[in-house]
């Protein structure tokens, strides 16, 4: 998804195709920069501990 979203931002921009495809801006940058939100963090922090 990442990368059909790179291959065609100049010609729809990134909004566009993020509406289009119910692809979430936290998941498409997650997938691009390979970093975990804090909440994802957190969450497997605490699933360790129970």
């Amino acid at each position: 998804m990442s990368c059909f979203i790179e291959e065609h931002r100049g010609r729809f921009g990134v909004e566009l195709i993020w509406r289009t495809l119910g692809v979430s801006v936290s998941a498409y940058f997650q997938r691009k920069t390979g970093q975990r939100s804090r909440r994802a963090v957190e969450d497997q922090r605490l699933l360790a501990r129970i």
